[in-house]
């Protein structure tokens, strides 16, 4: 029995291709490979609301876009111009009671066929402080528009 076991086991392996050769994964995201569901959940740094938000993107011919997942440190900006990973961008939100805020936007990720995540970079602290309290605000005021 332990034959035929051994023998499948062989049989498995040569089937299935070592997918770290055909796509190594990124320096960046090897700390992930080994943890649990619920830790890769937990890696989020800031508490987030899930919107949308009304924004527009560019200055001198703004898109109209909308902001889901709102934090501190970022965004998911529904929009379907094609962008590129790295390129910053100008972004304006307009916050509940807050207003409308200025932000520079790095794309970090992209969604096909939806949009780009982005994090935030150079924030002023006026506008830090902007963020926070809409997002603590809608936190207390509807619970489950707030995740982490």
């Amino acid at each position: 029995m332990a034959d035929n076991s051994d023998r499948r086991e062989r049989e498995l392996r040569c089937a299935r291709p070592d997918l770290s050769q055909l796509c190594p994964v990124r320096p960046q995201f090897e700390r992930y490979l080994n943890m649990k569901p619920a830790e890769v959940h937990n890696r989020r740094l800031h508490k987030r609301v899930l919107g949308p938000f009304v924004g527009r993107r560019g200055t001198l011919l703004p898109v109209p876009v909308r902001v889901h997942d709102l934090s501190v440190g970022g965004g998911l900006i529904e929009c379907f111009h094609e962008e590129q990973i790295g390129r910053r961008i100008a972004l304006e939100i307009e916050l509940p009671t807050e207003g409308w805020v200025t932000l520079t936007a790095e794309i970090v990720s992209i969604r096909p066929n939806y949009g780009y995540a982005v994090k935030w970079v150079d924030v002023s602290p006026e506008v830090q402080w902007k963020l926070e309290i809409t997002i603590e605000r809608i936190s207390v005021e509807n619970p489950d528009q707030s995740t982490k």
